[in-house]
């Protein structure tokens, strides 16, 4: 998703988009931040331009907490390899020789250099952190599509004409929205609202 290629045509076909930035390296931006000594202030934004998007680096420091914890797991794991008080096997920051094993101090250093960073891609012409609220609620769309193929039965479509097809998605989709519009209106997820009516069912009787 986030070649140029692809976000090129999302552009051209008048999409709008936010994707997350996948940090191979440390984005030149941060790096000159860096250089300045200045660190970064929890939800810190940074921002990189382009021709036709932007890309928003954030530094949450709650995130660089958990990143740093997770570093040194994998560092210590290391130390035990060379060390031989673990069976020789895979680790992120250990460099295995014929000859040697030894820290990979260079990924150490990226690692720490982009602890507690996140970039969000995007075209659209929004403050930067409406952008990234919106990107933190693809955790909804996802659960949508969960309940959309396994409570609202969306696969398999057995259906073998198109208007089937259609009609069968309408449904499906259509008892999504009601889904959502009641836990919105109400306040509680859709399984206690079903458990609530099921007991004034039950009690009505």
């Amino acid at each position: 998703m986030l070649s140029a290629d692809n976000l090129q045509a999302l552009t051209q076909a008048g999409y709008h988009y936010i994707v997350d930035s996948r940090l191979q390296k440390i984005p030149y931006d941060i790096s000159e931040y860096q250089k300045t000594g200045e660190k970064l202030a929890d939800n810190q934004i940074i921002i990189a331009g382009a021709d036709d998007h932007r890309i928003i680096y954030q530094y949450r420091a709650k995130r660089a907490a958990l990143v740093i914890r997770n570093i040194e797991k994998q560092i210590t794991k290391a130390r035990r390899i060379i060390n031989n008080l673990t069976p020789t096997s895979k680790a992120k920051f250990l460099t295995l020789k014929a000859s040697e094993k030894k820290l990979n101090q260079a990924l150490i250093d990226k690692a720490y250099a982009l602890v507690g960073i996140k970039g969000y891609v995007t075209n659209l012409n929004l403050p930067d952190a409406d952008i990234i609220t919106y990107y933190h609620q693809l955790f909804q769309v996802e659960a949508s599509f969960r309940m959309a193929k396994s409570d609202h039965k969306a696969r398999p479509i057995s259906h073998p004409k198109q208007d089937a097809i259609d009609a069968h998605l309408t449904i499906v989709f259509a008892a999504l929205a009601i889904g959502i519009t009641i836990e919105i209106q109400s306040g509680i997820s859709l399984k206690q609202f079903v458990k609530c009516v099921n007991c004034l069912s039950t009690t009505s009787k």
